[in-house]
């Protein structure tokens, strides 16, 4: 899955299996700003 970072754009690809059902809170390296991720 792809995900950007809503402040600086920043690109991740993040394995789905990793994340949780509920979702969870990606924190980008970047900038610090931490994000909510669903599956």
């Amino acid at each position: 899955m792809k995900v950007s970072c809503p402040s600086c754009q920043t690109n991740y690809n993040i394995d789905d299996r990793r994340i949780p059902p509920g979702g969870a809170k990606l924190k980008c390296a970047r900038c610090q700003t931490t994000f909510p991720i669903k599956a």
